[in-house]
């Protein structure tokens, strides 16, 4: 949530098309705060201008220039000019951006209170940045409160109702911040927001962000009586929720099945109805096969309650979820919906033995790699030797050159190493994969330049194997069959333990970085 923010924010406050250089950001970040410091109003206001250019792209400068926090919250005091306002202003928002400690800061020196204030104003530029800025500062959980205190949430859902698209957009986001606090839901309920969130998930595209967060913040609301409430009684608000639920990224539609499961176990007999004449069952099944896990799971209870039974759901029977699918399509009023969903049925069947097929085929190509990669290594010592004629003073496998229990260290630490590379680099369904040749090429150097002269940097039992079987010389060789897999399944099993999310970057992300590093070293 954070580097969401913290990105947006950044791009919606600054325009300047070009960071300062490290060589010249130090003396500009000095003579930024001693105009900061003077007493001419024209100085001042130049120099909140220049911090926000300076913070535009570099964490540096924002560390640097965290003295400029207090002096900034005083320029945005009433006296000051509206000009003054939005420039400090905007150099807050930058200095904010990324930034956990100067989040907190700039509550702390009391920039709260002129926030507040220019959330009522009539300077619509004021207003935008205002709840950009809040939008930003409700990412640190230590703010949250501070915010919320502040009669924060009630302005923010009236600029959710009158505000402009963009003050909107940030709006719904900086509430959904606010909503993870847990004495916020409430808070924000006696607002009545539901209305308005429902518009805007209606206008906003179904696999933005916007609609990620409305649907965050729906789910966050739903879990009170109040909230389920206004969200069945707002015109299309069910239908809404479905359609991020059927269009949404991976993340937003795992927040509307949350929404939707909350109201079905709150009381199944009040909401199954509305639920169902939304036509949610397509989307519930192509989510039990294709979502994250937690959407997959939701989505199969979710299914679960939406068939009727005359049992309590402790007595229920396993089901298949053909029966259950079935159950609840024979009471859909509709033939329209109720092909659909048998429709859909069968592709999801499809999909998910096309996966387990897939799977299946996956690991029975593991025996069949090492038997290559042996055989490969194998024949290349076995053409060297007979090239070069090798004596056995010039081996050249891989030998411990001290002790075994040396070499084995060295060989898991350098495996891992490679391993947690190529899942980050390479494998990884957010990697950069035109790059990853790169990273793991320097690992490999990296690894051969520090355990070389310790085991011979095997990484691979291969590539000690082969050159092992035709030399006939197996001296430590239970090392470099050991020490690899062991480093290799640590790697894999750390990466996937440390990795946030395992949503993929959008294309444009994943695209952009390639193309600038590609200019920048063409």
């Amino acid at each position: 949530m954070d580097s969401f923010t913290d990105n947006h924010s950044s791009s919606s406050a600054s325009d300047s098309p070009r960071a300062p250089s490290p060589s010249s950001s130090s003396s500009a970040v000095n003579r930024a705060l001693q105009l900061l410091h003077s007493d001419d109003p024209d100085s001042k206001l130049e120099a909140a201008r220049e911090i926000r250019r300076l913070t535009k792209t570099s964490q540096r400068c924002r560390r640097h220039l965290s003295a400029a926090v207090q002096p900034l919250v005083r320029m945005l005091r009433p006296e000051s000019s509206e000009a003054h306002h939005e420039s400090a202003l905007l150099a807050l928002l930058n200095l904010a951006v990324k930034d956990e400690k100067n989040k907190i800061n700039i509550i702390e020196a009391g920039a709260l209170e002129s926030i507040i204030n220019f959330l009522q104003s009539e300077n619509l530029n004021l207003q935008e940045y205002a709840t950009a800025a809040l939008l930003t500062l409700s990412a640190s959980a230590v703010n949250k409160p501070f915010i919320s205190a502040s009669g924060a949430i009630p302005l923010l859902v009236e600029i959710l109702r009158d505000g402009s698209t963009q003050a909107k957009f940030d709006a719904v986001m900086a509430l959904s911040n606010l909503s993870t606090h847990p004495d916020n839901p409430s808070i924000i309920l006696e607002t009545n927001p539901i209305p308005f969130i429902v518009d805007l998930l209606k206008f906003c595209k179904k696999s933005s962000k916007t609609a990620e967060k409305c649907s965050a913040l729906i789910e966050s609301l739903v879990g009170f009586e109040e909230g389920r409430t206004a969200l069945t009684s707002q015109e299309g608000g069910v239908l809404a929720v479905v359609e991020v639920l059927e269009n949404g990224s991976l993340q937003a539609r795992e927040h509307a099945v949350g929404a939707l499961l909350m109201m079905c176990e709150s009381d199944r007999c009040k909401y199954r109805e509305p639920i169902l004449r939304e036509g949610v069952i397509p989307g519930l099944l192509e989510l039990t096969v294709q979502g994250t896990p937690k959407s997959q799971t939701k989505a199969q209870t979710l299914l679960r309650l939406l068939r009727e039974s005359p049992y309590p759901r402790s007595e229920l029977q396993p089901d298949t979820l053909e029966n259950i699918v079935c159950n609840i399509i024979s009471q859909i009023d509709g033939e329209e919906q109720s092909g659909k969903a048998k429709k859909m049925l069968a592709e999801m069947v499809q999909v998910s033995m096309e996966q387990s097929l897939r799977h299946l085929q996956q690991r029975a190509l593991v025996p069949l790699y090492i038997i290559a990669q042996l055989t490969g290594s194998s024949l290349a010592s076995l053409t060297l030797s007979l090239m070069m004629d090798v004596n056995p003073k010039a081996y050249f496998g891989t030998l411990p050159v001290g002790s075994n229990v040396q070499s084995l260290v060295a060989e898991i630490i350098i495996s891992f190493l490679l391993m947690f590379v190529i899942s980050g680099a390479v494998t990884d369904n957010r990697a950069v994969r035109e790059l990853g040749g790169i990273a793991v090429g320097m690992t490999i150097m990296l690894n051969v330049f520090v355990a070389g002269p310790i085991s011979g940097a095997s990484m691979n039992p291969a590539r000690s194997i082969g050159p092992a079987i035709v030399k006939n010389v197996y001296k430590g060789a239970w090392v470099y069959i050991a020490g690899p897999i062991i480093g290799a399944i640590a790697g894999g099993f750390v990466y996937n333990l440390l990795r946030s999310t395992h949503q993929p970057l959008s294309d444009d992300l994943t695209k952009t970085a390639s193309s600038n590093f590609l200019k920048t070293t063409s």
